[in-house]
């Protein structure tokens, strides 16, 4: 195993004979790797320290506050966006439905004159009816009927 990879090892776990002895001799014939374990041992009291400090409940309160601040907006837009959707969806569908209707009466699926128990008559028709009875009545009077 390589030598750094064994004092990297050396402090957080437990070493082999082996390995112990290997990084001991190492650490006497070379005085860069001795300075590298000062310089680790030293950076790992300094996060140690660093991990134990806390922030102040003030300063916690107030980053709390920044972000419900920050988050309010959002929330008031979605808000407004969600009561304007839903107005949107309320017109589309009654638009929806006044064009099916429509398209419905055209194509002559529904027939309001069936429906409602009325007639379409032609206007040529209506006269022809009208003219032909008063045709009778007359020709009833003369012939003395």
């Amino acid at each position: 195993m390589n030598i750094i990879k064994i004092l990297y090892k050396s402090f957080d776990n437990k070493l082999s004979i082996k390995e112990e002895s290997k990084l001991k001799k190492s650490l006497l014939s070379s005085s860069e790797l001795a300075r590298k374990k000062e310089y680790i041992e030293k950076l790992r009291i300094e996060l140690a320290i660093y991990k134990t400090k806390s922030f102040s409940v003030e300063f916690e309160s107030k980053v709390k506050q920044k972000i419900q601040s920050s988050l309010y907006p959002q929330i008031f837009i979605y808000n407004e966006l969600k009561f304007a959707f839903r107005k949107i969806v309320y017109v589309s569908a009654l638009a929806t439905l006044v064009m099916l209707g429509i398209s419905f009466i055209n194509q002559g699926y529904i027939d309001f004159d069936r429906i409602l128990g009325t007639q379409k008559v032609k206007i040529e028709d209506a006269l022809y009816y009208e003219f032909s009875s008063l045709d009778k009545n007359l020709l009833g009077e003369k012939n003395g009927l």
